[in-house]
């Protein structure tokens, strides 16, 4: 990582210690004893560790305001604030960057904010929709598709 980026990851940890703490610092285990714990970044990008950065330390002290289940809505704008849903406007590799980054580091408001971009991305779609949207490669046989959608009909009709 570059020294600014390191330097705003100590920032961010130093100004967000619930989030980043338990990564940066030591781990007490068993009777007292502490243990030191690498922070090891499982992304070689830095670019998605800065968006992380970004949005802790912009949401330091303005915590996003829960986002509800179901989403209400396909536009972003309807679900959460404004920089939320502007910050949230990037490719699809980066969602799932994102999404891994803030699992990983535990920042449970980044990963509600990128899974319910992924559920908008979802919702009100077909499955042949959604394969196309993400790529994704049909395995199922003709048979095997409709005794699911059998299965499912009730989710068709909700």
């Amino acid at each position: 990582l570059s020294p600014v980026c390191l330097g705003s990851l100590r920032r961010a940890a130093s100004i967000n210690a619930e989030y980043m703490g338990n990564l940066l610092w030591s781990k007490r285990c068993g009777k007292g004893t502490k243990k030191k714990r690498r922070f090891r970044f499982q992304t070689s990008k830095s670019a998605i560790l800065q968006k992380v950065i970004e949005f802790m330390i912009y949401h330091q002290g303005n915590p996003p305001k829960e986002i509800e289940k179901p989403l209400k809505s396909q536009n972003m704008r309807d679900v959460c604030s404004e920089w939320d849903a502007n910050f949230i406007e990037v490719d699809q590799e980066t969602l799932f960057e994102l999404i891994l980054a803030a699992n990983y580091m535990d920042v449970k408001a980044l990963l509600d904010l990128t899974c319910a971009k992924v559920a908008s991305m979802i919702k009100g779609k077909t499955p042949e929709e959604i394969r196309t949207k993400f790529n994704i490669q049909n395995d199922f046989t003709p048979e095997e598709e409709e005794a699911v959608r059998a299965e499912n009909k009730w989710a068709e009709e909700a």
